[in-house]
């Protein structure tokens, strides 16, 4: 692959994305908003809620990291391990990265 057409770095900024919004308690935050309003709403409906929350979190992330995993061993297949970092965060950062 000596063509950076192949890696694309929106696909690997959205999949970063993603997987970064998966680290975010949301779950917890849904509870205690439910239980700050006292809107009249049961333990049980903030729980599904939460729930619900959580699993298309965890949807997201999982799509993210698919995502950002292909792109990235689009560049360990031109390059090696020991550079993956540095030519991530280039592809991330600039668009391109120096494959050797």
């Amino acid at each position: 692959m000596s063509d950076m057409k192949t890696v694309s770095p929106t696909r690997l900024r959205v999949g970063v994305l993603c997987f970064a919004l998966f680290w975010i308690p949301l779950p917890v935050v849904v509870i205690l908003i439910g239980q700050k309003n006292n809107s009249g709403a049961t333990p049980h409906a903030a729980l599904v809620a939460a729930l619900i929350v959580g699993l298309v979190q965890t949807v997201f992330g999982i799509f993210g990291l698919v995502i950002a995993g292909k792109e990235t061993f689009k560049i360990v297949k031109d390059s090696s391990w020991r550079t993956l970092p540095r030519n991530v965060w280039a592809v991330l950062r600039h668009g391109t990265y120096q494959h050797p």
